[in-house]
Parts: C-alpha cells; sequence; structure tokens
C-alpha cells in the first residue's frame, strides 16, 4: 500500500459484510472525554490542573482496555477501578465509582459523530449489509447508534458485552457469526475501525479483510487490506475494487 486510501491489490473484491466499530470511528469518544472532563472537573473547588486531563485520562484508560482486550479483566472490573486509578493520579479526594456513574450517564448521551460517517453508511447501505461491532456495554451502544440516527443503517449490533468476548478475540467474530441468518465467507466480509490492537488485530485473528480507519493521519498502514483517514473513501474505494474485478473477469 504506498499511499493513504490505496488497497491492497486482489483483497476485499467479493465483501458482502462490513463490521463497524463504533468508538472513534462512527461517533467521536475522545471528543466526548474532553468535553466530559472540562465541565466535570472544573466544579471541583480547589482543583489545580495537573498536566493534561485528557493526557491522565487517556493513559489510564488505555491501559485499562489493553487488558480487557487480552482478555485480562472484564468491562465491569475496567469500570470499577478506572475512575479511582484517574483521580489518585489527579489528587482528587472523590469516589470513583461515583465519577464512573457521571462518565457512563453523560456518555450514554453522547452522540457527536465522525465527520463523513453519515455519508459513508448512506453509500455502503446500499450494496452492503452493516453491523455494529464494538466493544462496551450492549445497551448504551445500541441507544447511541439510534439517537446518532445511525440505527437505520444496521441490520446487527454485535457488543462485547451481549457477546461475550471481546474484540481481538476471535471468539468475539465466531459468535457474531453465529447470530447471524445469513451464512458469510471470510472473504466477503470486512471490519472498518481505528483500533489497530482490537480492530485490525480482531479482523486477522478472524481471517477477515481490515479497513484501518487512520483518524490521526499517521500514515499507519499496518500492511492492511485498506486504510483510509476519511470514512466517505471506504465506498469509493470498494467500488475501484468491484470495477477492477469486473475488468479481471472479462480480459
Amino acid at each position: 500500500m504506498d499511499e493513504m486510501g490505496q488497497i491492497r491489490h486482489n483483497c476485499c473484491m467479493a465483501i458482502k459484510l462490513i463490521l463497524m466499530d463504533i468508538d472513534n470511528t462512527l461517533l467521536e469518544f475522545d471528543a466526548f472525554v474532553r468535553q466530559f472532563l472540562d465541565e466535570t472537573f472544573s466544579r471541583f473547588e480547589g482543583f489545580e490542573k495537573k498536566g493534561d486531563l485528557y493526557e491522565i485520562f487517556h493513559a489510564n484508560n488505555q491501559k485499562l482496555w489493553q487488558k480487557l482486550e487480552q482478555g485480562e479483566i472484564t468491562m465491569e472490573q475496567l469500570q470499577a477501578v478506572r475512575w479511582g486509578m484517574i483521580l489518585e493520579k489527579l489528587g482528587i479526594d472523590f469516589d470513583g465509582m461515583e465519577m464512573e456513574r457521571m462518565f457512563k450517564a453523560a456518555m450514554h448521551e453522547s452522540t457527536i459523530i465522525t465527520p463523513g460517517a453519515m455519508e459513508m453508511l448512506h453509500a455502503l447501505s446500499e450494496d452492503y449489509v452493516l453491523a455494529t461491532a464494538s466493544n462496551g456495554p450492549y445497551e448504551q451502544q445500541v441507544y447511541r447508534i439510534n439517537k446518532a440516527g445511525m440505527g437505520q443503517y444496521f441490520r446487527y449490533h454485535f457488543i462485547s458485552q451481549d457477546i461475550g468476548y471481546s474484540k481481538p478475540d476471535p471468539r468475539f467474530f465466531e459468535k457474531a457469526r453465529s447470530l447471524m441468518k445469513e451464512t458469510y465467507e471470510n472473504d466477503e466480509i470486512l471490519i472498518v475501525g481505528d483500533s489497530a490492537s482490537s480492530d485490525m488485530q480482531g479482523g486477522i485473528n478472524a481471517g477477515i479483510h481490515t479497513c484501518y480507519f487512520d483518524r490521526e493521519n499517521r500514515g499507519n498502514t499496518g500492511g492492511y487490506d485498506l486504510c483510509v483517514n476519511d470514512l466517505r473513501q471506504i465506498a469509493e474505494k470498494l467500488e475501484e475494487l468491484k470495477h477492477a474485478g469486473n475488468q479481471t473477469e472479462q480480459a
């Protein structure tokens, strides 16, 4: 893959099902976190900001999510300790579980749509079966998708709390396939997401095609089948592959 938006040769030509990550792919998780931190911590009287609040949150949250992805902890365990760790780092005497409750309540209502996401879904829904594939609480993730006006585009929602496994565990994808009415071969499935460790590694583990959403335009193609920095590029690139495949068959 030489440049952003290009596709590895001879891949993805038979795609029928596209799995979509939610946070930082369809909906803006990082933007929500920054908003939550600014609004919440401004209420603490006498609080002196110690460095970048978001960076402190991200570093600690990322460590826990890596443990979740590796199967070392559950979602419930992550939520039980997350804010206790972060508040301790910030030197704030506040109940961690109460902060977690506030965080979940705010996130439940958060529907900051990633630029290009709606256009992408509209274009892809005309030719492909779409399903969400997310690590997170089932009710929260499905509610947010519906509230954002995206629910109409999805036939299935595969969420780790309901599935029983988290990406990148191949059992997440095996269980998802068992819940569908249709049967799809590996060559007919593409996963789209922003996480190399969860979405892309999950796709590799499951033996399906991968589309990396390089949202920060770092140029990290990672050997994935497709890499884009704008979600609207996906439909165009898949259409190019279909056209190339038809020409090959006619040759």
